[in-house]
């Protein structure tokens, strides 16, 4: 056994069921020994210490050195080694082997060194065992000197229970309910150590898990088959209360905790007649354009009969019924859009419609859909689902933004100022810029290709700069042009794009196919920008009067050209769909068109610059 540190400690008590040699000659009138002390180095029941004990012998009860002993005893379950090295007195080493007088719970040691009368004696005991029930102890101390049966016991001390090793059912194992009622004793466990003593320890969590199908039950505090509880002061832990669903039969709960053995309580649910399902679980809401997705858990009862249906209860609006036992989702059409729902669920079958389920998330529907305008000091305005990444409009530029284009999907976007400095943000990636190279003519506007790996650049004169994956098809860089470029748009179907020039004039690159332009048309306001349509065969120009010209698969739906405006048109986008349009003056009023929602507008706001485009972002939701 290893032998610990010696540590000593004076200690007094009077301790019970203490044994002490009988000592022959003993001198008439002799008194026990007095004021007794001791201390250990290890309080834990079962663990091995070090005990150093301290008495004083009476007046008449001297101590031989090599023939007196000292007889020790502690309570019962403690093993005193019978190792002459494990002991010392007044700090000399034993030399006699020591025995136990009654059992292993004392030792009788033979002192090496004299010990006078009213002396005091201190005598170490190393690799002790201590008792292995926790609780109040002390230490006998007597002498073969003594002639009286009297035993000096030191002052109590107190063995507390080990590491936690095991958990005991203490209460709730044996019961049965009738379905849907409540067993009446809780579940509860006692943490214990290897030796059966309590761990008075408070906050140790247990959990209680009852079977998730067949014969169970659910716990009152969170309406499923499991529930956690952490010990008291007195090692107890405690279930909620716990139901019996309406499957009849036995069936254990089982009480876990990390690094601990566990305990089961065999409980039983007995039969009765069928009643409405319990409640589904796990449901779950996800948003549509003007509806959701409600999804669930079948219910862990059926009642006794099989389920038959589903009610799905919006938190504002009328409830659907969703038919079929085996339906885990439903979806709900007629929801306004922007508006926030939760649903509840409830479970149907021949004897009624149970208790509703707890409330899904929160959700609001939404076409999916918004736009971004851009300020020329780059500042940007979002609306609807479009998501603001960041701006520009509290840094200084060099020049001022000219263009954006949108991230596909609506994940980011990129801005382009006047000299072809790129500004990206969100998922929007740097593929190069102009910013740092000298340029014939501004640059008037970007165009990203359809997987966002790339994008271009066009300068007033109709030079193209590509960057990432955007392919060069050509530009009008070295043409003579009447009127200078203002724009351009990419062909989502062929990968090319058209560039249009103030007068409406069209310059198709790649397979971009020619729709038509307003080249050889007297327009009464010059051409600001394009889009064009998602099957890449049409596209819509845009005049500062807010003029819409049409070619190819590009509906008409709409345009300002006979409005007086405010401010003049600095741009438009198309609907995914390419069944409406939005156009934007350079104060931020947004006019809509076809199946174009409205999401709002800085035209109230005061600008610090002038709006100079715009793009849709976000993705279109689902039906």
């Amino acid at each position: 056994m290893a032998r610990t540190t010696q540590m000593r400690i004076v200690v007094a008590a009077a301790a019970a069921l203490l044994l002490t040699l009988a000592v022959p000659g003993s001198v008439a009138g002799a008194d026990s020994v007095t004021r007794s002390s001791a201390s250990l180095s290890s309080l834990t029941a079962g663990a091995t210490a070090d005990y150093s004990v301290g008495f004083t012998t009476s007046a008449t009860g001297a101590l031989a050195g090599g023939t007196a002993t000292v007889t020790l005893t502690g309570p019962a379950g403690t093993v005193f080694p019978l190792v002459a090295a494990d002991y010392t007195v007044n700090s000399t080493p034993v030399t006699v082997v020591p025995h136990h007088a009654s059992g292993s719970n004392d030792v009788v040691i033979t002192t090496p060194v004299s010990v006078g009368a009213s002396a005091t004696a201190a005598v170490v005991a190393n690799s002790v065992a201590n008792a292995t029930v926790a609780g109040t102890d002390t230490i006998g101390v007597s002498t073969s000197a003594d002639n009286t049966a009297a035993v000096q016991s030191s002052p109590s001390f107190v063995l507390v229970a080990g590491p936690a090793s095991v958990l005991v059912a203490s209460a709730g194992g044996g019961q049965s309910a009738a379905q849907s009622g409540t067993f009446t004793t809780p579940f509860g466990v006692t943490v214990e150590d290897a030796y059966g003593n309590a761990v008075l320890v408070s906050g140790t969590t247990v959990t209680f898990t009852a079977p998730a199908s067949g014969a169970s039950g659910t716990f009152a505090d969170t309406s499923s088959h499991v529930t956690s509880a952490t010990t008291g002061s007195d090692g107890v832990a405690t279930a909620a209360a716990f139901t019996a669903e309406i499957a009849a039969g036995s069936y254990t709960v089982t009480a876990t905790s990390g690094g601990v053995t566990s305990v089961g309580f065999s409980v039983s649910n007995t039969a009765g007649p069928p009643v409405p399902p319990g409640s589904p679980t796990a449901v779950a809401a996800t948003s549509g354009n003007g509806s959701a997705t409600v999804s669930w858990t079948a219910p862990s009862s059926s009642g006794g009969s099989a389920i038959t249906g589903y009610l799905i209860v919006p938190s504002t609006g009328t409830g659907v019924t969703a038919t079929g036992g085996a339906a885990t989702s439903e979806r709900l059409t007629g929801l306004t859009n922007g508006t926030a729902y939760t649903f509840t669920v409830s479970a149907t079958n021949a004897f009624g419609t149970g208790a509703a389920s707890a409330a899904t998330n929160s959700v609001t529907p939404s076409d999916g859909l918004g736009y971004s305008l851009v300020a020329s000091d780059g500042g940007i305005f979002s609306f609807g689902a479009a998501v603001f990444e960041g701006s520009e409009g509290d840094i200084h530029l060099n020049q001022p933004i000219v263009g954006m284009a949108e991230m596909p999907g609506g994940r980011g976007y990129w801005l382009v100022a006047s000299d072809g400095g790129v500004f990206t943000f969100g998922d929007a990636g740097f593929y190069g810029s102009t910013g740092s190279m000298t340029l014939n003519q501004p640059i008037v506007g970007m165009a990203t290709t359809s997987d966002g790996q790339g994008y271009w650049l066009v300068a007033r004169d109709g030079g193209i700069f590509s960057f990432g994956d955007a392919r060069f098809y050509g530009s009008t860089g070295g043409s003579h042009l009447n009127r200078p470029i203002v724009g351009m748009a990419d062909d989502p179907a062929s990968g090319g794009y058209w560039l249009v020039a103030s007068d409406g004039g069209i310059f198709s690159f790649g397979a971009a196919p020619f729709e038509g332009s307003t080249g050889s048309v007297n327009l009464n306001r010059p051409i600001v920008g394009m889009a064009a349509t998602s099957d890449g065969l049409g596209y819509w120009l845009v005049a500062s009067d807010g003029g819409i010209f049409n070619f190819g698969t590009a509906p008409f739906f709409g345009s300002t050209g006979g409005s007086h405006l405010n401010r003049p048109i600095a741009g438009m986008a198309a609907t995914p769909s390419g069944q409406g349009y939005w156009l934007v003056a350079d104060d931020g009023g947004i006019f809509s068109f076809g199946s174009a929602a409205f999401y709002g507008s800085s035209g109230s706001m005061n600008l610090n610059q002038p709006i100079t485009g715009m793009v849709r972002s976000g993705v279109p939701a689902g039906p």
